[in-house]
């Protein structure tokens, strides 16, 4: 069964050992962010932060910094398993919300809001410019179309009325934006927080322009969404939402924001931005508040995991549509989820295959930020660096294999790009070159299945084996 909200899931992780409550005062002005960064280099559970001085709410953290309670929030046993469920919601039959009347999400309406008080202020960084909202649930529609996106996208609060969002022209929520600008119109928003987990990973899944995770989640869930619509915007929320800011983009203005750390592990420069003015918050009594600290992801950060299974299963969805001997895809979690990806394929049906994988890829919504690109055979685990390494090591000849696009689509917070925006592409064909330059290559130096399969039916059952292999 699904979750309804944060706080059952909470309540869920709490009995597993996986959340631990700190009663403690702590500050919210660089605290939560350092324990975070401890968190996620001792591999800790997700946190409760039931006393933050000063703040409206309780804060959540870490929720989702292990593939485990990724794994509780799907209801799955492993990464594999979750993967597989995924990939059967998108290609299945997804759930329309259905809209109900009320929610516990309206328990609280602040008509006349202050967002430096009426929700927690955290300044996770010690370079930041200022705090941020780092979990928001962003709702926006196209104008067009009336066709909802949902998409997280960071969110500073600079004024009691007055917040500032990143806004990328290739995200769905800059293609919408760009639309009423057009108009010289404000773009109408809803940030929701909270509710089931599932909506995350649906929110940082690489989904077609116009289709609305909203449904997604139905799918993944086996049971169609509860929304409410918001009291001062056209747009519907999650009706078990902890908290929901609605307002507005303003059209044609733009105002400093940031420096802000982000998911590459280095701060994002400061620049002018689109303006968001708030025009009312809901929330439920006693609301809990989640946020994740953006951070190196290695060891893999929360939203590293929380985004590594969605990106790997919307890319990998979309590109086995166009070329089936695609048998896996993988974005490196140490990569940020964005700039080095793997993908592996099965028998190759003509030379130079590769390069069409290649292509493939790089057409796709996030894949077209991929600054390194890997294929590699079906003997190669995608999910293994070490392997991925020894197909370069083994197989490429850098000269023959290895092509670089310039002036390609690259991602803006990408640190090592002079224009952002714009980034060259590396792609390596890591399989082996048969037919393309060999008619045959060295046999693997491994046992094969049949002897290894022997051993284990000869000797299985005695003692030496159990100590050696047990």
């Amino acid at each position: 069964m699904p979750f309804n909200d944060l706080r059952e899931f909470i309540g869920f992780l709490e009995k597993e050992g996986e959340l631990v409550r700190v009663r403690e005062e702590v500050e919210p002005k660089f605290e939560i962010g350092g324990f975070n960064r401890l968190l996620i280099d001792s591999r800790g559970p997700a946190v409760l932060f039931e006393n933050v001085k000063g703040s409206p709410a309780p804060i959540v953290t870490h929720l989702f910094g292990s593939m485990k309670r990724i794994n509780i929030a799907l209801g799955t046993r492993d990464r594999g398993e979750s993967l597989e469920k995924f990939l059967r919601a998108l290609d299945g039959h997804w759930l329309e919300p259905r809209i109900v009347k009320e929610g516990p999400c309206k328990e609280k309406i602040i008509n006349n809001p202050d967002l430096t008080k009426d929700i927690p202020n955290i300044i996770w960084g010690e370079l930041d410019g200022g705090a941020y909202i780092t979990m928001p649930l962003v709702v926006t529609k196209d104008p067009d179309t009336e066709k909802r996106n949902v998409g997280i996208y960071r969110f500073m609060i600079h004024a009691p009325k007055e917040g500032r969002m990143l806004i990328v022209p290739t995200q769905h929520i800059g293609m919408s934006f760009a639309k009423k600008e057009k108009q010289r119109k404000p773009l109408e928003v809803a940030i929701a927080l909270g509710g089931d987990p599932i909506l995350y990973l649906v929110g940082a899944a690489p989904l077609k322009y116009l289709e609305d995770e909203f449904a997604l989640a139905g799918a993944l869930r086996g049971e169609p969404l509860n929304l409410v619509k918001c009291e001062t915007v056209d747009l519907e929320v999650p009706a078990t939402s902890e908290c929901v800011i609605e307002g507005e983009i303003l059209p044609n203005v733009r105002e400093p924001e940031g420096p802000f750390g982000e998911y590459t592990g280095y701060y994002g420069a400061r620049g002018n931005r689109p303006v968001f003015k708030v025009k009312c918050i809901t929330h439920r009594d006693q609301y809990i508040f989640p946020g994740t600290y953006e951070t190196k992801p290695f060891p893999p950060s929360e939203d590293a995991l929380l985004r590594s299974l969605s990106v790997d299963a919307g890319i990998f969805y979309q590109i086995r549509k166009i070329i089936p001997e695609i048998k896996a895809f993988h974005m490196l979690e140490s990569s940020g989820v964005s700039y080095i990806g793997v993908v592996q394929i099965d028998n190759k049906p003509y030379p130079n295959f590769a390069k069409q994988v290649m292509d493939a890829v790089w057409a796709t919504h996030k894949g077209c930020w991929i600054k390194i690109l890997v294929v590699v055979d079906k003997d190669v685990d995608p999910f293994c660096i070490e392997d991925v390494m020894w197909a370069i090591a083994t197989r490429v000849q850098p000269h023959q294999d290895m092509m670089v696009i310039p002036n390609h689509v690259g991602f803006p917070l990408d640190p090592s790009s002079e224009r952002p925006g714009e980034s060259s592409h590396l792609g390596i064909d890591a399989t082996i070159k048969v037919p393309e330059r060999f008619e045959k290559y060295p046999p693997l130096s491994i046992p094969s299945e049949n002897l290894l399969a022997s051993l284990k039916a000869k000797y299985g059952s005695t003692d030496f084996w159990k100590k050696l292999f047990e």
